[in-house]
């Protein structure tokens, strides 16, 4: 085979190392944020909850991680994606320890508002490093896998804490959520762990800092020798791009002022709250308090089903895995968008015209059972007993909706904004732009989280979920008119071009092994 003829080799394991330690913080960030949802149910044999406690708790998480989540990006460029990225893993630790001690309901606040920030951190520079460090044609691929790790850790929590409630004696279940606790602590010990011994700095970072042969020496690791000619060819595209290895970043005004950078964060920003507010927020947050109040299920049922919905998403994210680098970013966004219209529309259809699966009930009862749900108080009986055929249509009509929001949340929304944002900006604003981006995503998912539950009790059955269908719809010709394509393209072009797939020649003696300075010998 003609060592030139362009094409990708295998390449080595370090990159899949640094891709999965990357993820597996991704993992233990959404393990922090999905713990709270366990804990909740056994905070109370402690602490006396109400609907403001309740919503401290929750929304300080949220509010942490969108402090993180803009910091960032500042902090990445200033001293680099790596000790940004431990910041972040020590303050989620901190945060953990903090909640698991805690001797009272504003302790505990404390504890997952640290979390939230140093969550808001991670979730920032997963996807960053793992973009910045991949070949093109293998960038979508490897950077869905922090989407999966993160679905895993959503999950994971509530196994956890399944078991917990089975091993414990029932003496000790006010202790659960504790150990529900200690347990994220532990998971964050093991991503410190793995994080300072095996995760490197972005090679990008590297070069623009005018760090050379560090970032060369980086470059032919992921790279290997059999991809020699590909790695001096990203290596001409990064330094003849604009601004590529001045040291200078772009500032939050230029952002702002300058057109080149100012649409491509715009759209991000677009995506990212499309994302939440077309239903994934809510139902990431309340989905087992959507099952009770719509669907008329107990709380164990609903746990159960919560489960049996999430599932699916496994073999998406597989599927997602695959085709991204196939079919592109702006066809499984829109496929992504458009399904998720076509799932709400039954569920707001079926609860405005024949209402919750809970049947008639008043006001006060409709408003006790959401209040009860949220302050860990067990809901009556009157919840899901009816076998009769309306309940029973109005019950599958809102599974099964829930079910394909999920899909098709995983097929596109889920993984690919975040991608897409770090693929179309510059270096000089990347880390910036994408922490702006995820900044409105912790916002939305914020203000779902305080508003959504206020919907339900004061709002006629149904408004919700319109709400979320408008969005939806309104994201699918913004995907296909505002979205570009970036599949198998340079994240550091001089100008937007495909990717190419013929190697540039490089210079006659380049080499790292023996001599460092060849490098010079790459003409442009």
């Amino acid at each position: 085979m003609n060592p030139d003829d362009g094409r990708l080799r295998p390449l080595p394991r370090f990159i899949y190392i640094v891709v999965t330690v990357a993820s597996f913080s991704n993992f233990c960030a959404f393990y922090a944020l999905g713990l709270i949802t366990a804990a909740l149910l056994y905070i109370p044999y402690s602490f006396a909850l109400n609907w403001v406690t309740t919503s401290a708790i929750v929304t300080g998480t949220l509010i942490g991680g969108m402090i993180g989540a803009l910091g960032a990006g500042p902090m990445a460029d200033k001293i680099g994606r790596r000790p940004c990225h431990l910041i972040g893993s020590c303050l989620l630790l901190f945060g953990g320890i903090i909640f698991t001690f805690a001797p009272n309901i504003w302790i505990i606040v404390t504890g997952r508002f640290i979390s939230g920030i140093g969550i808001g951190i991670i979730t920032n520079l997963a996807n960053l490093i793992i973009v910045e460090m991949a070949p093109a044609e293998k960038r979508g691929s490897l950077s869905t896998i922090p989407y999966f790790f993160q679905f895993i850790g959503t999950m994971t929590p509530f196994l956890v804490g399944y078991l917990i409630i089975l091993a414990l004696p029932k003496d000790l279940i006010p202790l659960a959520w504790r150990l529900m606790a200690a347990s994220g602590v532990f998971v964050s010990l093991v991503d410190i762990t793995a994080a300072s011994t095996l995760l490197p700095e972005s090679p990008r970072w590297l070069l623009f800092h005018s760090k050379t042969l560090e970032g060369l020496a980086l470059m032919e690791k992921i790279y290997g020798r059999e991809n020699h000619d590909r790695l001096v060819q990203e290596y001409r595209e990064i330094i003849a791009a604009p601004q590529g290895g001045n040291q200078t970043n772009a500032s939050w005004w230029e952002i702002i002022t300058v057109e080149k950078y100012r649409r491509p964060v715009l759209v991000g920003v677009a995506l990212q709250i499309i994302r939440k507010l077309s239903g994934n927020a809510a139902v990431t947050f309340y989905l087992t308090l959507i099952l009770v109040e719509s669907a008329g299920l107990k709380k164990s049922t609903a746990l159960l089903v919560s489960l049996l919905i999430y599932i699916p998403d496994f073999l998406v994210v597989f599927g997602v895995f695959r085709l991204l680098d196939r079919m592109g970013r702006k066809l499984l966004l829109f496929i992504s968008c458009s399904g998720i219209v076509f799932a709400i529309l039954p569920m707001a259809i079926t609860l405005t015209v024949e209402g919750p699966a809970t049947g008639s009930m008043s006001l006060q009862e409709h408003k006790d059972i959401i209040l009860n749900y949220l302050q860990g108080i067990q809901v009556q009986n009157y919840l899901g007993d009816s076998d009769g055929s309306r309940e029973n249509t109005i019950r599958y009509i809102i599974i099964a909706s829930l079910f394909l929001q999920r899909c098709f949340y995983s097929f596109g929304l889920g993984p690919v904004p975040s991608i897409h944002t770090a693929e179309t900006l510059p270096q000089a604003v990347r880390a910036k732009g994408l922490g702006l981006a995820l900044f409105f995503s912790w916002t939305a998912a914020a203000f779902i989280t305080i508003i959504f539950p206020w919907a339900l009790i004061y709002l006629p059955s149904g408004s919700a979920y319109w709400f979320f269908f408008a969005v939806a719809v309104i994201g699918c010709p913004f995907i296909f008119f505002a979205v570009r394509e970036t599949a198998n393209m340079s994240i550091d072009p001089v100008s937007v071009v495909i990717y190419q797939p013929k190697p540039k020649q490089p210079g006659p003696n380049f080499s790292l092994e023996g001599n460092e300075n060849n490098f010079e010998n790459i003409s442009l």
